[in-house]
């Protein structure tokens, strides 16, 4: 006959009822990639289990339940088996082969299965399901007291580095610094990139292509190139001294004191006068600082150096303001935009005289007769008396233009709002003090020569 089974009432007896249901183990989601290789027996690849500083297991990869892989997991049918609440029930696999992406030949793969806490390879955290190469020495971590260590051939080592612990420093220093310039940079070209479309907007199809002009190349020096900021780095204020000093103009900071106490700051800005396009454009540099004024034109000095290397003029080649500067020559001083018929305001004609004067200044006239002791002293009696008479002129300006003040800060400022400054003189100035600095020189070469050529 027939008889019906018995039905289990007792907790006890159904919570062993379920254990015994629940013995077989969830399935592996997990399939070796194409590239995959059963290892060669007697290779000595081992796992080393390290826990509180002291080895505790070293176990054979070659021991393994599955061919071409080793899985480690907190489950019993693992190839290691982990107890750690951490580690999830199938935690990673370490493959065996020789991954064509990689091209780095045949060994162990680490793959991490989208564990809960994630796994660690020398201390880097390993992205979930993504195949990374391990060599022999690597430490893999699983957030376990336990740390395992990849033992096996030198052939599989990494190669050591020629360098001392100072280099090694340097050398991981520079690459992160590249790393981090890199990623500022494309994240600053990324904003520019969308402040641009924003400010651009709809065109409505009447886009005639003003914008499409093609830029000026700018020719910079080769061997400043390697680095774009190494340049003026050390010393942003000699740097940008060397750019107002070839274009003729003179580096003044302008310095202002902001709050009291604990809040007080420096500000400090400069104008730049920078050509886009061939249009002449005043930008302006500032830093803010609440140490010194120093520091103020430091930092300064060193935005200043930023702008004007973003706009290709910082380093800009001599030998393109030499070729410059000879074109100009023999096309008698003249731009090739310039067209004196049309000029009624003579402001072409004032600005090939300044070509003219600025070309003087920098190449000299060179004399072809051989100097003696007496002409090089008859020569430095009259730079002298040239210099004295520009620094006397240059009195009468600075004179001239405090004059100009009424003595009302508020009046200043609205005069200075509704005139604005005064560029002419300012260009005056600029080029008289431009002829003073070669005159000086002019007289301390000429002051060589003479104890050179003194009987």
């Amino acid at each position: 006959l027939f008889q019906p089974e018995e039905e289990i009432h007792s907790p006890v007896e159904r919570a062993a009822a379920e254990s015994k249901i629940s013995i077989a183990h969830p399935t592996l989601h997990y399939t070796p990639p194409p590239w995959a290789s059963i290892p060669e027996p007697g290779q000595g690849y081992k796992l080393e289990v390290v826990k509180n500083g002291a080895i505790v297991d070293c176990i054979d990869l070659d021991l393994r339940k599955h061919e071409t892989f080793v899985l480690i997991g907190r489950l019993a049918n693992c190839d290691v088996v982990m107890d750690h609440p951490s580690i999830s029930r199938y935690h990673c696999v370490l493959q065996y082969g020789e991954d064509p992406m990689d091209k780095t030949g045949k060994g162990w793969h680490i793959y991490d299965l989208g564990s809960t806490h994630g796994s660690k390879a020398n201390k880097k955290k390993l992205p979930p399901k993504q195949y990374m190469r391990i060599r022999v020495g690597f430490v893999l971590q699983f957030r376990s007291t336990r740390v395992l260590s990849l033992l096996g051939p030198s052939s599989d080592c990494d190669a050591e580095w020629d360098l001392s612990p100072t280099e090694m420093m340097e050398k991981m220093h520079k690459k992160a610094l590249e790393a981090k310039l890199a990623a500022a940079a494309k994240k600053e070209f990324e904003a520019e990139k969308a402040k641009e479309a924003e400010s651009e907007g709809i065109d409505w199809g009447m886009n005639y292509g003003e914008d499409d002009a093609p830029v000026p190349d700018v020719e910079l020096d080769p061997h400043l190139m390697e680095d774009h900021e190494q340049y003026y780095r050390a010393d942003p204020k000699k740097a940008l001294a060397k750019f107002f000093e070839r274009e003729g103009f003179d580096m003044e900071f302008q310095l202002t004191e902001q709050g009291s106490g604990h809040t007080h700051k420096w500000l400090c800005t400069i104008e730049l006068p920078i050509e886009v396009n061939g249009i002449d454009r005043a930008v302006t540099a500032q830093a803010t600082v609440s140490t010194s004024k120093k520091d103020a034109q430091v930092q300064c000095a060193l935005e200043a150096c930023r702008i004007l290397d973003a706009h290709g003029v910082l380093r800009r080649s001599a030998n393109k303001t030499r070729t410059k500067n000879k074109d100009l020559e023999a096309n008698d001083f003249y731009d090739d935009d310039d067209d004196e018929y049309l000029d009624r305001t003579g402001q072409i004609e004032k600005q090939r005289e300044k070509r003219m004067m600025w070309a003087k200044n920098k190449t000299g006239e060179k004399a072809g007769k051989k100097s003696t002791y007496e002409s090089l002293c008859k020569e430095l009696e009259e730079t002298r008396a040239a210099i004295a008479d520009l620094k006397k002129t240059l009195e009468d300006l600075s004179k001239a233009k405090t004059a100009e003040s009424t003595g009302d800060s508020l009046d200043d400022y609205c005069r200075q709002l509704n005139q604005g400054a005064d560029a002419k003189s300012k260009t005056d100035i600029s080029i008289l003090r431009q002829k003073l600095v070669g005159l000086t020189h002019d007289a301390q070469r000429l002051e060589k020569l003479m104890k050179i050529a003194k009987p």
